[in-house]
């Protein structure tokens, strides 16, 4: 039996980066993963894992989410939270519009997901 077998994730930012390689650990260790990203597609095709595109800086995405994890896999043990961006770029070099984008991702992104 594998650890994670039984179990499932939904992980954030899971079309690239750190959350891609989360989805695959994960489906490695035997969960069923849901994964969520404002891409297209997730990388990883698998049996156990579903994919929602989202954008997590809105509350409504991340519900739709969470409901589809409970509606299709019943059930929703952890949380892996990498979706985020990171602006490049001191204080003179970025907006107000960019830094509100980047709390909105990095901030609120993870609060509704958690909330939902």
């Amino acid at each position: 039996m594998s650890r994670l077998e039984g179990r499932v994730a939904v992980i954030t930012g899971a079309a690239s980066g750190i959350g891609a390689g989360m989805v695959r650990r994960w489906l490695e260790e035997g969960a069923c993963v849901v994964g969520c990203d404002i891409k297209d597609s997730m990388p990883i095709e698998h049996e156990r894992a579903v994919y929602v595109k989202g954008d997590l800086s809105r509350y409504e995405d991340a519900k739709n989410v969470i409901d589809t994890a409970v509606k299709t896999l019943g059930k929703i043990d952890s949380m892996v939270n990498c979706a985020g961006i990171a602006l490049l770029g001191g204080l003179e070099d970025l907006s107000v519009e960019d830094m509100q984008k980047e709390f909105a991702v990095n901030v609120f992104g993870m609060f509704h997901i958690c909330k939902a």
